[in-house]
This record gives C-alpha cells, sequence and structure tokens, in this order.
C-alpha cells in the first residue's frame, strides 16, 4: 500500500524502476521504489531508505501515542460515568431514607394524637408518653435546599418543614418547637399537665 493507504503493485525485476525493502528491528516495514539507475549508488540509497524507515517509525509511534490518548479519555469517561452513577445512588438512598422516617414520624404522630381524650380547650400537653425519634434519625439542619442536589423529600415538598413537624395531621398542636434552622425539641414531660389550663 501506498501513504494514503491504497494497494500499490511493486515493479518487476528487469524495468526501469528498482525496489529496496526497508526493515525496522528485522521485520519488513516498507519498500522503496525509485530508477534502476540509483542501484550503481548503493550508499545513496540505503541512506534515502534509512530516512523513510525513520520517517514510518516515527509516524507509528505517533499513531500509538494517539491511541493510548483516546484510551485514557475513553477511561476518564468511565470514571466520570461511574462517580455520577454512585452519586445518584447515594442521593436517591438517602431522600428515600428521609421520606420513609418522615412518613413513619407522621404515623407516630397521629397515633398519639387519636389516643388523647377529646376536649372542647385547644390541647396543648398531654400525660400521655409522647414518642421520641431515635438519636440516629438524621435531623436536617438548615433549609432542605442544603441536602444532596438541593431536592426536597415528597413528603416536605408540600407545606414544608416547618409546617410538617410543628402541626399534627388532625390540625392541632403538640408540645414541640420547631424552626427551619433548629431541630424539633420535645417539651420537658414534667411541664406536661392535663386537663389544660385555659
Amino acid at each position: 500500500m501506498d501513504s494514503e493507504g491504497r494497494p500499490l503493485e511493486l515493479p518487476a525485476g528487469g524495468s526501469r524502476r528498482s525496489v529496496t525493502v526497508i526493515e525496522r528491528g528485522g521485520e519488513r516495514v516498507g519498500a522503496l521504489v525509485h530508477d534502476a539507475i540509483l542501484g550503481e549508488e548503493p550508499a545513496l540509497v540505503e541512506a534515502a531508505a534509512a530516512a523513510v524507515g525513520m520517517a514510518m517509525e516515527n509516524e507509528r509511534l505517533h499513531a500509538e501515542v494517539l491511541a493510548r490518548l483516546e484510551e485514557v479519555r475513553a477511561s476518564r469517561a468511565r470514571i466520570v460515568e461511574a462517580g455520577d452513577a454512585e452519586r445518584r445512588r447515594v442521593e436517591r438512598n438517602l431522600h428515600d431514607g428521609a421520606q420513609q422516617r418522615l412518613v413513619g414520624l407522621s404515623l407516630a404522630l397521629a397515633m398519639a394524637a387519636s389516643a388523647c381524650p377529646p376536649s372542647p380547650v385547644a390541647v396543648t400537653a398531654s400525660t400521655h408518653s409522647w414518642p421520641r425519634p431515635p438519636r440516629s434519625w438524621p435531623w436536617p439542619c438548615g433549609s432542605c435546599g442544603s441536602w444532596p442536589g438541593a431536592s426536597i423529600p415528597p413528603s416536605s415538598a408540600r407545606w414544608g418543614c416547618g409546617e410538617r413537624w410543628s402541626r399534627w395531621p388532625s390540625g392541632r398542636r403538640y408540645p414541640c418547637r420547631c424552626g427551619p434552622r433548629s431541630r424539633p425539641r420535645v417539651a420537658s414531660p414534667r411541664r406536661w399537665r392535663w386537663p389544660p389550663t385555659s
């Protein structure tokens, strides 16, 4: 093949064109086609063949470097893709865990609210044992925008964190203070009284 990759037939013996084989490291890498009259000057032909061989070797090394660079780019892209997939998985697990804990706490508070005896006076305290969440629960600090990916769980997207934590499902207040940047704190049991005073 020639320099452009097209098939090339070498001239046959006895013609006006001669062929000098180019070898690098004992391996045939090309051929130099020249005028037959240059056979009378073998040193010149050998020098030209050596120069062509070096140029071909440089091209081969350049092609290898480009191939390795392409492999490095592909490997880097795979690493970035794997990192993004792992980040999305961790964010999804965090959001799902927070969603489950919020739903569980809502159910526990609803059960506690249903256990309170009815009273015409607004309920602000009770002698019932109020459920307290475990310390292992990750209380969200700050606004919901500080969560990974700034994604708000569906259970808090409608009413907001403060409204969800500060009210019962039935609409009655319970002894807890909550703010957008504070952890909900349940009042001390020694301060609870029943029935509540007006």
